[in-house]
């Protein structure tokens, strides 16, 4: 079971499984002149970063050793920065306070090449922003294919953060209010409901056929690197089953709960629910594999030229929006609706 307060759904649940890297380590006191490169040899480390905390255990000819293990709290780490030196392989630095004490920095390089240098260092950045605030997290899920984290594509951190302000303002508005958030022209539009138990939101996008597609669409305040989603199956044209999102409280059947873990790339591009805390770890852009339209991030930054808000003159026994299924229509207007299986 989950407690849901407006965007923000916190459940119980097994904690994540850390991050683990092979890093060399050193470290030195952050005195002027300490950090002036990086040293031939240095101390081989198996790095776990969890949600909370970097733990650095020592390992010998390529094994775990006796050696008690380094652990740093995130809330330590002041910052963290990629490090370039001539003639030597990239690496990079992780700034840590320790009260009265001069600050440490610990300067970790790897095996592998950048790639793999820079997979570890988005990883320890998207996890130490999540401890300074909350991230709004924000996206759409496939409805043709059964839930997982291959079915959900995410918003970029404009589109995200629209999203966000209008489901915020939808929560004490009256039943059947809604507000339409345009994604330019690839990215067709996310349409949101006010609902008896919440916010249903649906994305209703064009296809080449000059029909229309209907994604679910989520949005919530996360303090870990997972999104909690309450999904349930549902009887398309032909008896074909669609999957969608629905909202917790609501009556419906056969309702499963999806865990899915956020990948690092997506934490550093999201905004934070609190502007106050923007500018805290650097801003990271999602790549465009990840994104749910191309055009999104430009569409919604001009100070909300498309959103677009309208009250519902149904009554309310009225059978639910046709767009909260998953199906691709020969025109945007002639949706047709879908029973609960």
């Amino acid at each position: 079971p989950g407690l849901t307060a407006g965007p923000c759904s916190i459940m119980a649940a097994e904690p994540l499984k850390p991050a683990v890297f092979p890093v060399r380590m050193e470290v030195d006191a952050m005195v002027p002149g300490a950090l002036g490169g990086f040293p031939g040899v240095a101390a081989p480390f198996k790095l776990s970063v969890s949600a909370t905390t970097l733990t650095f255990a020592p390992k010998c000819c390529g094994i775990a050793c006796c050696g008690q293990p380094y652990t740093v709290s995130l809330s330590q780490v002041k910052l963290s920065k990629m490090v370039s030196v001539p003639y030597t392989a990239p690496g990079m630095v992780i700034q840590v306070e320790q009260e009265r004490h001069v600050a440490l920095g610990l300067k970790l390089w790897m095996d592998g090449g950048s790639k793999s240098l820079e997979e570890c260092f988005d990883t320890i950045e998207a996890m130490r922003k999540l401890v300074i605030g909350q991230v709004l997290i924000a996206g759409s899920m496939e409805m043709s294919a059964a839930p997982s984290a291959r079915a959900i594509t995410y918003y970029p951190r404009d589109a995200t953060r629209r999203i966000y302000e209008l489901q915020t303002k939808l929560t004490t508005a009256k039943v059947d209010e809604m507000a339409k958030l345009g994604l330019g022209d690839d990215g067709g539009a996310v349409i949101l409901t006010r609902k008896t138990f919440g916010v249903e939101m649906v994305q209703e996008k064009p296809t080449a056929d000059g029909g229309s597609e209907v994604c679910s669409v989520f949005c919530q305040a996360v303090i870990e690197p997972a999104i909690f989603l309450h999904t349930t199956t549902a009887a398309g044209p032909g008896g074909r089953p669609v999957f969608k999102i629905v909202i917790p409280g609501a009556a419906q059947t056969d309702v499963s709960n999806l865990r899915v873990e956020v990948p690092a790339d997506v934490i550093l591009a999201a905004p934070y629910e609190d502007v106050k805390n923007e500018g805290s770890v650097d801003y990271k852009p999602l790549s465009k594999g990840r994104l749910a339209a191309k055009s999104a991030a430009a569409s919604v930054s001009a100070a909300g030229r498309y959103i677009k808000r309208s009250i519902s003159t149904k009554g309310s026994n009225a059978a639910p929006p046709a767009r909260a299924a998953s199906l691709r229509t020969s025109g945007r207007a002639s949706l047709p609706s879908f029973k609960e299986s």
